[in-house]
């Protein structure tokens, strides 16, 4: 008895620690720390540069490598700070940044160095300070005669950045982890065999497009894997969820998404909220739930197709990435309620006060903004 008892109370824990760590990575990623996104194109003798990215942090001097939320830092007072800063105030201050910062982006090309200058800056309006907001930089620098490649290194601390490179024909896209450096990209373009090299950068782009920075996906998922009335009906939701996500991405990646973006919020929200209502009330399986959980599949899809059409990604290694990182998300949950889901104390401690949370975030991420 007592080993029974021991084992149970082993499993319980890490039947809860699992739930609550992929909980926390989606409360930890919800939007708040983005990759950097740097959109690069050649003219008259010129590269120029332009860094799409939460400029706060990179002045509050955060490390972004491996970082999900900046509230982690010790530097967070700082970063809040700077958000509330108005557009004229922050830009001496990321002005004065960028003289050091600018000798670690390295731009190299195959017969010499490029110096980059920055040649202007764009800052949003001081909107929601609990969002990050999006600055525009833009670097310049003259290339030395008969350059045909460019090397890109991307500063340690700089966390993720998504490379583009624009105005050629089969144009270079990468994905960047802090310290890391590009290979060789051709100034006029890649070869067409070249362009199977954007695969894997955008297959890892989308994976951490839902882990750690899918929140809504992941919730949703995690709720679906808690519903107790029949592991082939669960498996059934969760297939039908995946199925309309790759129906729904590449549609809305062509710009066929049937809502805008503030009512697919909240559409995704009430998906929360559904999902987490049907595992406190329901009691058995109905067909008719299998047909909700498509469509809302498919909105989860459309907002995910957002969220590629800002990283300029190949779309056949995101949209894969999504659904690699989905299937994690459910093949972990579905483990941990086979292995101890059927135990009394688990509905009671686990589902119940999950249900709760999963839609009163969703709700609150759709109330927030219109109250800041």
């Amino acid at each position: 008895m007592i080993k029974q008892v021991t084992a149970g109370k082993l499993r319980f824990v890490a039947a809860v620690s699992s739930l609550w760590m992929m909980l926390c990575a989606s409360l930890t990623g919800a939007h708040e720390v983005t990759p950097t996104i740097g959109d690069f194109v050649v003219e008259d003798g010129q590269i120029i540069l332009d860094l799409r990215m939460n400029v706060e942090a990179f002045v509050a001097g955060i490390n972004l490598d491996g970082m999900t939320d900046v509230n982690d830092s010790d530097q967070s007072d700082r970063y809040d700070m700077l958000r509330a800063l108005e557009p004229q105030e922050l830009d001496g201050l990321v002005r004065s940044f960028v003289n050091d910062w600018v000798l670690q982006l390295g731009v190299k090309t195959d017969v010499g160095d490029v110096a980059l200058l920055l040649k202007q800056t764009a800052i949003d309006p001081v909107g929601n300070v609990e969002l990050p907001r999006a600055s525009v930089l833009t670097f310049s620098g003259d290339l030395p005669q008969g350059a045909r490649t460019v090397v890109v290194r991307w500063p340690q601390g700089g966390g993720d950045l998504v490379l583009r490179q624009q105005g050629v024909s089969a144009p270079f896209t990468g994905y960047l982890a802090g310290g890391q450096s590009t290979d060789p990209i051709s100034l006029f373009g890649a070869d067409k065999a070249e362009d199977g090299q954007r695969f894997f950068p955008s297959l890892v782009f989308g994976f951490k497009s839902i882990v750690p920075n899918g929140p809504d996906p992941i919730l949703f998922v995690v709720g679906l894997c808690l519903f107790g009335a029949g592991l082939r009906y669960v498996i059934w939701k969760i297939a039908l969820f995946l199925g309309g996500v790759a129906i729904a991405l590449p549609l809305g990646a062509t710009g066929l998404s049937p809502v805008p973006p503030h009512v697919l919020q909240a559409v995704i929200a009430m998906s929360l909220v559904y999902v987490a209502s049907e595992n406190l009330r329901a009691k058995r399986y109905e067909r008719s739930r299998l047909a909700a959980v498509f469509v809302f599949g498919l909105f989860h899809g459309f907002g995910l197709a957002n969220e590629f059409l800002q990283s300029g990604t190949a779309l056949v290694g995101f949209a894969l990435g999504v659904q690699v990182a989905l299937a994690m998300i459910a093949g972990s949950g579905l483990a941990v309620v086979m292995g101890v889901g059927q135990h009394p104390w688990f509905r009671m401690f686990v589902v119940r006060p999950t249900s709760i949370v999963i839609p009163a975030l969703g709700i609150y991420w759709v109330v927030q903004p219109m109250l800041a």
